[in-house]
């Protein structure tokens, strides 16, 4: 099922809104703290952030409503310019905001000092946010980097200790990630030696006439216990119901509030998974139930993990006997500054945590990116969980 056209129409006109206030605000700010009083300049820099703002509202609506093939030169074209351009406006207009705070804090202070702040640092800012814009871009094209952890779990049986569960999260194959990135992935994945495979949402951004050959590689992704996939919020604008049958024809097996038992010897593991948190406000018989999926009729099962796309599952998560949740969602905060930003939405936004010294939870910090390619101070990451069996204070 994918967003109607109301939905979509409702969507892109909210998103025109808004970006045009973050253009219009960051303009404003520009020429003030830039100092450009020159008419011809002025002119300028206004024509360049209607075209900018122009091709911002164009490229999703081109790539959703005409479905090009992401590697169209196009399509590519059009997205990569509108994402830069989303990502460096988005990062000059926080600094610039800090910067007004800044200045507030300092009208106590000498007129010189004032002087310094408004155009001294202003003027570095916009060296700075570009530079940041390319070492952003050359860590995010790099790929991600494999990341291991270990989980402690005191009911976890011996035939279990050491298990090897790799996990993707936020791959994002779409406008500017395509089939090499999914080979990438691949490789790298199948270089962990993985015993079992996770992959906790937000695989796609588009359609499978879109995808279908950027994703074929993802078919490599085996284990020997198996490879499972959640939905997160993103496989519900290009049709969750059919990408869920997509990565089942890829030899994923979908959790869908549903689980699998693991046994090794007489020993016995869960896995479940969960539809995307906010899944049932668009598709309502998708509705996000950790209950459902704890559910079984087999005995004995010592340790329940559970697959949920956003961190916020893990208080039903803990009510219906999980002992770990493995989520992405956050990209925790995918680059500086907005990593700042996430922590303040997010409890859970990056790594390893204990919930309420009971449950485990692992938030990936997602292995692709969305929107701007830039993964400024936080490349992206494949993680390779081993879980241990050892007590728990």
């Amino acid at each position: 099922m994918k967003m109607s056209s109301a939905a979509t129409l409702q969507f892109l006109v909210f998103f025109s809104i808004v970006s045009g206030l973050v253009f219009f605000l960051t303009y404003i700010l520009m020429v003030t703290r830039l100092g450009v009083v020159d008419p011809k300049k002025i002119k300028l820099m206004r024509c360049a952030f209607v075209a900018a703002w122009g091709m911002l509202v164009t490229a999703p609506l081109y790539y959703r409503g005409m479905e090009p093939k992401p590697d169209e030169p196009l399509s590519y074209a059009l997205n990569l310019g509108t994402y830069i351009t989303m990502g460096f406006v988005g990062v000059y207009l926080i600094y610039a905001f800090a910067l007004e705070v800044l200045q507030a804090l300092t009208k106590t202070f000498d007129p010189e000092k004032r002087i310094f702040l408004t155009e001294g640092v202003a003027k570095g800012l916009l060296g700075v946010v570009s530079a940041t814009t390319v070492i952003g871009y050359v860590q995010a094209r790099r790929g991600p980097n494999i990341k291991n952890v270990e989980v402690p779990l005191s009911n976890l049986p011996k035939e279990f200790d050491g298990l090897v569960i790799t996990q993707i999260s936020d791959v994002h194959i779409g406008p500017l990630l395509h089939r090499g990135f999914s080979q990438q992935i691949v490789d790298q994945v199948l270089s962990t030696k993985p015993d079992l495979i996770v992959v906790t949402g937000d695989l796609v951004d588009g359609s499978i006439a879109q995808l279908r050959d950027h994703v074929a590689p993802l078919a490599g992704l085996k284990a020997p216990l198996g490879t499972y996939f959640c939905t997160g919020n993103h496989e519900y604008y290009s049709g969750a119901d059919e990408w869920i049958e997509e990565v089942r024809r890829l030899g994923m097996i979908p959790l869908t509030n549903s689980n699998q038992i693991l046994e090794r010897g007489n020993a016995k593991v869960m896995i479940a998974g969960v539809y995307d948190y906010r899944a049932g406000t668009v598709h309502p018989t998708h509705r996000h139930d950790p209950h459902a999926a704890a559910k079984t009729e087999v005995k004995d099962v010592a340790v329940k993990i559970l697959l949920a796309h956003q961190p916020k599952s893990i208080t039903l998560a803990d009510e219906a006997g999980f002992d770990l949740q493995l989520s992405g969602h956050t990209h925790a905060g995918q680059m500086y500054p907005f990593s700042w930003i996430v922590r303040l939405v997010h409890r859970y936004n990056e790594g390893l945590y204990r919930h309420e010294n009971r449950m485990w939870i692992y938030v990936n910090r997602g292995t692709g990116y969305w929107g701007p390619p830039n993964r400024f101070g936080l490349p992206g990451e494949i993680t390779r969980i081993t879980l241990k069996s050892a007590p728990v204070a």
